[in-house]
């Protein structure tokens, strides 16, 4: 009886043993994978906040360009209004 007992015993600590060694193993796995995800992802915040800060410049030119091209036509139609309009 005690033999029975025994050899249960050592088959439910075995079994035991392999379902740990499992979990453990698809932790490492999942948390592996989680990690690679995460450094993706950082990956891709770094090349969009790049793509965002060229856009940000770009559309600075555009403005530049636009205020200088407003500021230029401002002084060519007071160039042309003729003086007595001025009045």
């Amino acid at each position: 009886m005690e033999r029975t007992k025994g050899s249960e015993l050592s088959a439910m600590l075995t079994k035991y043993n392999r379902e740990m060694a499992d979990l453990e193993e698809a932790l490492h796995t999942k948390t592996r994978a989680l990690d690679d995800m995460s450094r993706r992802v950082r990956e891709q915040n770094g090349d969009l906040e790049e793509q965002l800060r060229q856009k940000e410049e770009e559309l600075e030119i555009y403005k530049t360009g636009m205020d200088t091209t407003l500021m230029q036509l401002k002084e060519l139609q007071l160039v042309h209004i003729p003086p007595a309009l001025l009045i």
